[in-house]
C-alpha cells in the first residue's frame, strides 16, 4: 500500500497562521506610522517635537485601540505606565535642551515598548527580571516578528468574487504609483500649463522630488510599520522570555564557591584602599576648596571624573560577577562576600563624593555649562546605584533591579522637567551678579537652547557693563532664528516663546 501521509513519509507540514481583522488592520495602521515616522520624524533628524510627540501617539493609540479586547489595563501598574508615558510624551513639546530632549525621547520609547510587554503578559508589578524584560522588549520584540506585517496584508481573504476584483484593482493601482511617479514631474517639467494645473490642484504639496529618495524612503517606512507590528505580535502570541526558563539559565551560572569570590574581591579592596591613602591629599582637596598644584580647575574635575567613571564601571562589574556566578545557599549570598561589596560600593561612593566636591569647586569658579549640570547629574545617579546596592546587602528583601529602575525612571523625570539650559543661564547670572564669579561666559549663554532666552533677554535690559553684549548675542539668535525652517513638526512651547522674545531684536 502506498504511503501518501506526509507525517509518514517523515514530513510534518508548517501549519499555517492564521491571522484575524484586528491583526490585519493593525498592520496596516503600523505602515502608516512608519510611513510618518520616515516622513516626519526621521526626516527631520528627530527635531520636531511636535512631529516626535505625535509619532508615539500614533503608536500608543494603534496598540490600545486594536489591542484593547486582548490587553489587561485594570491595575495600578499599567495606571502609572500610561500616566508617566504620556505626561513623559507631552513634556517633549517644553524642551528645547537636546540632551534633556534626547533622553526624554529614548526614555518615552523604552516606556512604551515595556507598556506593551506589560498589558499584554498582564504584569501588575515591576518584575524582578524587568532588565531582561526591557532588553527582550526593546532589541528582540521588533524583530522576532518582523515581515509579518506584509504577509498579513496578503493574507487577506477574498472568498466572494467582488472583493477579489477590489484586489486587483488596488494591486494595479498599486502599481501604476511607480508610473506616475515618474511621468508626472516630467510632463510637469515639459508643459507649463501642465505645471499649474497640478500646482492649483494641489496647492503645498512638493511635486519636484526625487523619484530615488521617495523609494528609499517607502522602503524604509514598510520596514519601520514592520518593526512597530513586529513588537505588537511578537508580545500578543507570547514569543516572551520564560521566566522559569530564564531563572533556569541564571542557577547554572552559579558554579563558584564563594570564597573563591571572596579571593578574587579581596585584593582589589586591598589596592583600592592603597590607592586612595597614596592619594589622599589630592582626592579630598576638593572638600576643602584647594586647588593642587600644577591643575587647573577645568583639569582637576575632569581628571576626578574619569577616575570616577573607571572605577565604578569596574566595581560595578565585578558586583555583577559575583552576583551571578557565585553559588548561593537558599539564593542568599554569604555575608563574607556582602562585607567585600560593601566596601566596594563605599570606596566608590568616596570617590564620587570627592569628585562631586571638586565639581562643585568648579561650577563656583567659572559657573554652569551643559557638560558639568549633566556630568553631576550622572554622578547623583550613579552614587544612588551604589547606595542601593549597600542596602541590597543590609537588606534581603531589597529588589535591587526593581529599586534600580525606579531610581532611573526619578532621575530621568528630574532632568526631563528641570529644564536644565533654563536654570544654567539663570544661575550663572546670579552667580555673576551676586560676585560670586567674576565674569559672565557670554559665549556660553550663546550655546543655549531657546529655554535660556527669557533670562538672557532680562539680563540684556538690565543695565550691566556685559548687557551689550547679551543684546549683540539676541540680535544674531534672531537673524538664524528668522532664517531658521520653519515646519509644522518643529513648532513646540520654547519655539512659540522664542518667536516672542525675538521679534524684538530682529533688525529691520
Amino acid at each position: 500500500m502506498e504511503m501518501t501521509n506526509s507525517v509518514l513519509d517523515g514530513y510534518l507540514p508548517e501549519e499555517k497562521e492564521e491571522y484575524t481583522l484586528k491583526d490585519k488592520i493593525t498592520a496596516l495602521a503600523c505602515l502608516g506610522i512608519g510611513i510618518f515616522f520616515i516622513e516626519f520624524v526621521f526626516y527631520y533628524s528627530f527635531r520636531g517635537s511636535l512631529g516626535v510627540s505625535i509619532w508615539f501617539v500614533l503608536i500608543m493609540l494603534t496598540y490600545l485601540l486594536f489591542r484593547k479586547n486582548e490587553i489587561k489595563l485594570r491595575n495600578r501598574f499599567s495606571v502609572i505606565q500610561l500616566s508617566l508615558i504620556t505626561i513623559l510624551t507631552l513634556n517633549i513639546n517644553f524642551i528645547s535642551s537636546k540632551m534633556a530632549y534626547s533622553i526624554n525621547v529614548m526614555f518615552v520609547y523604552i516606556l512604551i515598548t515595556y507598556f506593551i510587554y506589560n498589558t499584554s503578559q498582564g504584569n501588575v508589578s515591576l518584575s524582578d527580571y524587568c532588565f531582561v524584560d526591557i532588553l527582550f522588549t526593546v532589541f528582540k520584540a521588533p524583530f522576532k516578528s518582523f515581515g509579518k506585517a506584509i504577509k498579513i496584508m496578503k493574507s487577506v481573504p477574498f472568498e466572494i468574487r467582488k472583493l477579489q476584483n477590489i484586489r486587483y484593482v488596488f494591486l494595479g493601482l498599486l502599481l501604476a504609483v511607480p508610473s506616475v511617479m515618474i511621468v508626472l514631474p516630467l510632463l510637469m517639467n515639459s508643459d507649463d500649463n501642465m505645471k499649474r494645473i497640478f500646482e492649483n490642484l494641489f496647492s503645498g504639496i512638493y511635486f519636484d522630488f526625487d523619484i530615488y529618495e521617495s523609494i528609499i524612503k517607502f522602503l524604509f517606512s514598510v520596514a519601520t510599520g514592520s518593526l512597530i507590528f513586529s513588537l505588537m505580535y511578537t508580545n500578543k502570541k507570547e514569543d516572551t522570555p520564560d521566566r522559569d526558563e530564564q531563572k533556569y539559565k541564571i542557577d547554572r551560572m552559579e558554579f563558584f564557591d564563594p570564597l573563591v569570590m571572596c579571593a578574587m574581591v579581596i585584593p582589589v579592596c586591598v589596592l583600592y584602599a592603597i590607592f586612595f591613602v597614596s592619594q589622599l591629599n589630592y582626592f579630598i582637596s576638593g572638600f576643602f576648596n584647594t586647588l593642587p598644584e600644577q591643575f587647573s580647575y577645568s583639569d582637576y574635575a575632569r581628571q576626578g571624573f574619569f577616575e570616577l567613571c573607571e572605577i565604578a564601571v569596574v566595581n560595578f562589574l565585578i558586583i555583577i560577577f559575583t552576583n551571578f556566578l557565585v553559588r548561593k545557599p537558599e539564593d542568599t549570598i554569604p555575608k563574607k562576600l556582602k562585607v567585600c561589596i560593601i566596601v566596594l560600593s563605599v570606596f566608590t561612593e568616596i570617590l564620587i563624593a570627592t569628585a562631586m566636591s571638586k565639581m562643585i569647586m568648579y561650577i563656583s569658579e567659572y559657573g554652569f555649562t551643559h557638560r558639568r549640570v549633566y556630568t553631576t547629574w550622572f554622578m547623583m545617579l550613579l552614587a544612588g546605584c551604589f547606595a542601593l546596592i549597600i542596602l541590597k546587602q543590609l537588606c534581603e528583601k531589597l529588589k535591587l533591579i526593581k529599586a534600580m529602575m525606579i531610581l532611573i525612571t526619578v532621575s530621568v523625570c528630574i532632568i526631563s522637567f528641570g529644564r536644565p539650559d533654563a536654570h544654567i543661564a539663570k544661575w550663572n547670572i546670579h552667580l555673576y551678579e551676586s560676585g560670586i564669579t567674576e565674569e559672565l561666559d557670554i559665549e556660553s549663554l550663546s550655546n543655549l537652547s531657546h529655554e535660556a532666552l527669557p533670562y538672557i533677554d532680562d539680563f540684556a535690559k538690565s543695565g550691566d557693563r556685559l548687557s551689550d553684549k547679551a543684546h549683540e548675542l539676541l540680535v544674531n539668535k534672531a537673524y538664524f532664528f528668522s532664517y531658521r525652517e520653519k515646519h509644522w513638526t518643529h513648532y513646540s512651547y520654547p519655539v512659540i516663546q522664542a518667536e516672542k522674545i525675538l521679534s524684538e531684536y530682529i533688525e529691520k
